[in-house]
This record gives structure tokens, C-alpha cells and sequence, in this order.
């Protein structure tokens, strides 16, 4: 059960991240655009990143938006777009190519960004994650 919650929010996140211009994400990886600045800077500074961390991460994240972008439909931006200013989930209806796509890019990121943190801050995210997926703000102050 672990897992699948895992797997869940991390596709949550991958989704946020990848899909950027319409969602900034991730430390820094994986928030909306509107609001999220915040949230991203409270991830970066929870995290400790140093400004050429957030910098790489920033780049790693424009790269992913722009290939994410290529991957979803116009119409899928615009319920995307929609979803945001409402607050509420998107139905953006995935193939299951572009699930698999768009996975595959939630993982390169990950794997990315992981790699330019230090363990210390590599065990404050997973810290984060898991206050997050049990519901707390915690990530969020």
C-alpha cells in the first residue's frame, strides 16, 4: 500500500512538475505557477539548496515542462490550465502512451534533481514527501 501511495504522489508530482509552464514543480521540483513560487522557495529553502542547486533545478524543470508540453494535446493544456484556476484535479483523459511518456520524464527529472542534492537534503525531502503524503504542511512552512 506504501508503494502505490508512493506511486501516486510522485505521479502527482512528476505531473506538477512536467507540465510547468502551466506548473512549476519540484523543489524549487514539481508546484503551480500561481502561489507555487512560494511553495517552491519553501521547498528550496527546507531543503537548504544552494542558489546554483536552484538554478540547475530550474533548468532541469524547463527542460521537462518544454517535453512535456510536446506530449499533451491542446485540450489537455487548456483542462489543465482550467483545473489550476479552479483548484481542482485535471481530467486530462491520458493515453496510455503519453502516461508512459510522461512517466518516463517524471523519472529522468527525479532522477536528475536527486542527483544534484546531498544526502543530508536527499533525506529532508523524503522527510518532506512523506509529511506531505500523510497530510501534513509540513513541507509547506
Amino acid at each position: 500500500m506504501k508503494t502505490k501511495s508512493w506511486l501516486c504522489l510522485s505521479g502527482a508530482l512528476a505531473l506538477l512538475l512536467v507540465t510547468s509552464p502551466l506548473i512549476p514543480s519540484f523543489t524549487g521540483v514539481v508546484l503551480a505557477q500561481s502561489g507555487s513560487g512560494q511553495h517552491q522557495d519553501n521547498w528550496g529553502n527546507a531543503l537548504g539548496l544552494t542558489p546554483t542547486q536552484k538554478s540547475q533545478i530550474k533548468s532541469i524543470r524547463q527542460s521537462a515542462r518544454q517535453q512535456s508540453d510536446a506530449i499533451l494535446t491542446s485540450d489537455q493544456k487548456n483542462a489543465l490550465k482550467t483545473a489550476r484556476a479552479s483548484h481542482t484535479k485535471p481530467q486530462l483523459n491520458l493515453t496510455p502512451d503519453q502516461k508512459t511518456q510522461l512517466q518516463a520524464i517524471r523519472k529522468s527529472t527525479y532522477t536528475k534533481i536527486n542527483a544534484l542534492l546531498t544526502p543530508t537534503q536527499r533525506q529532508k525531502l523524503a522527510t518532506l514527501r512523506q509529511n506531505h503524503q500523510d497530510g501534513g504542511d509540513q513541507g509547506d512552512q
